[in-house]
């Protein structure tokens, strides 16, 4: 398929002397006037030629297929994950800080608004790359089959994790951040995640949320819910592991809360808190905050962070 053609021409000089021409489709391996005894040598070399040139074309064709798998996964990607970022949703306001690492991310969020409140969740699948972002895909679909179920955090999970389980059989599974916020009343969940913590007025603090084993890992499943009521200003805050990670980092955070604290723009406190707090404790990774703030309109000092992103 390659050789498209091999001359041997005879010179009329010299009997034992012969001219050939090698080409490949896109290239002129060269013209030569050789002996009869050396033509088997000087093939031989022009055929370890060829072989670069296709070893060459193979690696080309390899990474233009790579090329071309990143670009489709991107693009699922961006199909399923919400393309709003921020906004208000009663007396709540949220805010999702999404960065992938690559072109691809495993980490995910979604939101749903219902006539009762806001259901709000992070993730992180596992593995990297197309296959990531292809189960951050499926992660959406089943989002949507189970957002009927936004009041009850629990059955919800449980739902995903059937569906997941059976889909992938454990072979894949997601950590989830999810909360669930009525008005003064907050539900929140762990499922193989890093900490909910809890920012207000008297600075930050870890809540006691129990974690649950990652969603579709185990066939059997189940979570349960930490319940809590926050007052105006307050700010709840979830993050993947490429954000913040180990035990040193959580507690600088809330120091790191302190210091940035800022009551015109407490998103912008938490991040700047979450980045210093967690940059010397992680290796690079996509990037997913959560944030959360009770707002009721008497208290009305952050109309910024409402705007949509």
């Amino acid at each position: 398929r390659v050789l498209t053609r091999l001359r041997f021409l005879r010179d009329g000089r010299n009997l034992s002397e012969f001219s050939y021409e090698l080409a490949l489709d896109r290239w002129h391996l060269g013209f030569a006037k050789i002996s009869a005894r050396s033509i088997a040598h000087e093939l031989n070399l022009h055929w370890h030629r060829i072989e670069l040139l296709l070893e060459q074309m193979a690696s080309d064709l390899s990474a233009i297929r790579m090329q071309q798998d990143l670009e489709m996964g991107e693009a699922v990607q961006r199909l399923f994950l919400p393309k709003t970022k921020s906004g208000r949703v009663g007396d709540t306001a949220f805010r999702v800080v999404f960065q992938p690492y690559g072109p691809m991310s495993g980490d995910w969020f979604q939101w749903y608004q219902s006539s009762k409140g806001l259901l709000i969740a992070i993730g992180d699948v596992v593995g990297k790359g197309p296959s990531a972002a292809l189960n951050t895909a499926v992660i959406a679909a089943v989002w949507k089959q189970c957002q009927e179920e936004a009041h009850e955090p629990e059955r919800l999970l449980a739902t995903m994790n059937a569906i997941v389980f059976g889909l992938f059989e454990g072979k894949q599974n997601t950590t989830v951040s999810l909360a669930w916020v009525d008005q003064k009343n907050y539900t929140l969940v762990r499922a193989g995640s890093p900490p909910w913590f809890l920012g207000g007025q008297n600075g930050m603090k870890r809540l006691p949320v129990k974690v649950t084993n990652p969603v579709g890992m185990l066939e059997e499943f189940s979570c349960q819910s930490h319940h809590g009521e926050w007052q105006p200003g307050d700010c709840l805050l979830a993050f993947s592991d490429g954000v913040i990670e180990g035990h040193q980092a959580t507690q600088r955070l809330c120091a790191e809360y302190q210091h940035h604290n800022n009551p015109d723009d407490n998103f912008l406190a938490l991040e700047a808190a979450a980045r210093t707090a967690g940059e010397a404790s992680v290796l690079p990774d996509d990037f997913t905050l959560l944030m959360l703030q009770y707002a009721p309109k008497s208290y009305y000092s952050i109309s910024n962070c409402y705007r949509e992103s």
